[in-house]
């Protein structure tokens, strides 16, 4: 499902870099002017769209993989069919309905200048859905999306646009609620419009600091490894640490809030050294297309190896981020110097103003700095267009493709392509092109390029042509050419209630590629099958789709990303 009709392009990530340089030479009390705390900006009144008491599961901007959160999650307390409403007037601009994602997602342009959005709904107001049903049956499918204009389904203040729900890519009952700015489709926090509604005195919490070097340029501890501290409470354990030269930090760490176990991202970290600010990141208004820039923003490393996020106070050079800020005119890094104590201090707060604040400190203690060895196969400036042609590989990365310098470790073993042993995030993707020097099949078409991490494979595309495989990356990791000629699987679920729950329903697997699409028939006509990708399970309503009670013959198509198709009947009463 798109998320967004809003690209900024390349021009305006160039922009944005070449601003933050800018930036960079301003001195802070300068900056102190420049920057507008949110909490001024006056915002219009709109009514909570849930009648309810409120809590949330999920807060705006938490780090999720490959992008952060664009609104919040209210809780529906293990309940579905919740009536959502209208928060002020404006008219209903756009619904969807999608196998994973929002789910069934709702969209309302209101006249104040912003756009709402809802995700995992239960059901739309019965005149909407009779039009995204309409929609369906004339196509003959289930994944719709319709914009409408702004007399079609206008709505009031308080009136009732949908049910909640547990649809699409939600593992609970819960409503997906997102305020944008209906000119740049940028979401910003909802909090901004219902904070005196949700009560937290509760501050964030850091379970872990991780110190870092630049390498070849510091040492930390006689070493150019990571450091880990740490934190019970509000103190960092931490026995005596000694560095030299560029120091890098970053922090773990989570929100909560009053009456609730949950725990949320974190709004705003600032790193200070010596009482001076060095860095900060504060969670905001942000592009789609920033999305992926949250891979740079984290130890990535650490992310698909442990699991944990660890948000860096230093700043890729080539990243921009908008959330992100440097005061130093060196990206963050700490540069140890002076035999002398640095005395470094964590703030986090959350949108309440709730503070926690950690402190530790590094000796500057003058010692070796370890060697870069220059035993990599191909250095990458950022900044540049690069072009690595290897054999039976070729890899072309775009000028705005890195966000910093790279050593490219490459290794080809039986083939596989090790570009890095990690993936390394990108800003733009890459184009790999593979050749297929033996073929596996006749049937080029089966072929497919996929990534390796973690004892997995992980479906990544590719076009056949003139014996070679081409695909776009967004990382840089380990990829092997693979082919798929197995159809995808089909076997009935919980059948023998079939009868007694109106509902013909269906596992679907495949052990490849993945399903890219299904389609049913009863009694040889189409009908309405949903399909939900976190489970993938396939069901049709038979009361829903006036399926007349008596014997019955379900028809079902599913095929696959590489085009095998599995087709299957199954007969049934009801």
């Amino acid at each position: 499902m798109k998320e967004s009709k809003y690209t900024p392009g390349k021009e305006r990530v160039v922009e944005r870099h070449l601003l933050r340089q800018a930036t960079l030479l301003l001195a802070g009390f300068l900056l102190s002017f420049m920057v507008v705390d949110a909490q001024e900006i006056s915002y219009p009144k709109m009514q909570v769209p849930l009648n309810i008491d409120l809590a949330l599961s999920g807060n705006f901007g938490e780090l999720r993989s490959g992008h952060f959160h664009g609104g919040v999650d209210f809780k529906t307390w293990n309940e579905t069919g919740k009536p959502i409403m209208a928060p002020a007037d404006g008219y209903i601009s756009r619904v969807s309905v999608s196998n994973g994602g929002y789910g069934n997602g709702l969209y309302i342009t209101h006249t104040n200048g912003y756009t709402t959005v809802y995700g995992h709904l239960e059901a739309f107001m019965p005149k909407v859905a009779a039009r995204i049903r309409d929609y369906q049956y004339a196509h003959q499918t289930y994944v719709t999306d319709l914009e409408f204009g702004p007399d079609e389904f206008p709505v009031r203040e308080g009136e009732v646009v949908a049910l909640s729900g547990n649809t699409g890519y939600s593992f609970g009952p819960h409503l997906h609620f997102e305020v944008r700015k209906t000119d740049t489709d940028e979401p910003i926090d909802p909090l901004l419009f219902y904070k005196s509604r949700l009560k937290d005195d509760v501050p964030p919490r850091a379970s872990s600091i991780m110190l870092y070097v630049q390498k070849g340029w510091g040492v930390l501890n006689g070493s150019d490894e990571k450091v880990f501290l740490e934190v019970k409470g509000n103190n960092v354990e931490a026995t005596e640490l000694t560095g030299w030269g560029k120091v890098g930090a970053a922090i773990a760490a989570y929100d909560y809030m009053t009456g609730t176990t949950n725990y949320y991202g974190v709004q705003s970290v600032k790193l200070f050294v010596d009482n001076e600010l060095v860095s900060e990141s504060k969670v905001g208004c942000f592009d789609f297309d920033e999305n992926r820039m949250l891979d740079s923003w984290i130890d990535y490393e650490e992310r698909v190896k442990t699991g944990k996020w660890y948000m860096r106070s230093t700043i890729a050079p080539r990243n921009p981020l908008r959330m992100l800020k440097a005061y130093n005119n060196d990206y963050g890094w700490v540069t140890i110097d002076e035999a002398r104590i640095y005395r470094f201090r964590y703030e986090i707060r959350d949108i309440y103003g709730n503070l926690s604040v950690y402190r530790f400190n590094v000796k500057g203690v003058r010692q070796d700095i370890p060697t870069t060895l220059a035993n990599y196969f191909y250095f990458m400036k950022a900044g540049e267009p690069h072009s690595l042609t290897w054999k039976d590989l070729s890899l072309w990365i775009p000028k705005d493709g890195l966000y910093e310098d790279l050593q490219l470790n490459f290794e080809e073993r039986d083939g596989t392509y090790q570009f890095c042993a990690v993936p390394t995030p990108l800003l733009e993707n890459a184009e790999l092109r593979l050749q297929v020097a033996q073929p596996m099949t006749a049937d080029k078409s089966k072929y497919y390029i996929a990534e390796e991490w973690d004892g997995n494979h992980i479906y990544r595309g590719g076009t056949y042509e003139y014996g070679w495989l081409k695909t776009s990356v967004s990382r840089l990791g380990t990829y092997v050419i693979m082919v798929d000629t197995v159809p995808p699987r089909i076997k009935p679920y919980q059948e023998t209630s079939w009868t007694k729950d109106g509902k013909v329903s269906f596992k679907l697997s495949d052990a490849e590629s993945g399903v890219k699409d299904y389609r049913g028939t009863i009694d040889g006509e189409w009908k309405l099958f949903r399909f939900s990708s976190k489970d993938m399970l396939l069901w049709c309503d038979l009361q829903e789709e006036h399926i007349p009670h008596g014997h019955h013959t379900a028809e079902i198509t599913i095929t696959d990303l590489r085009q095998n198709v599995n087709k299957q009947t199954f007969e049934f009463d009801y």
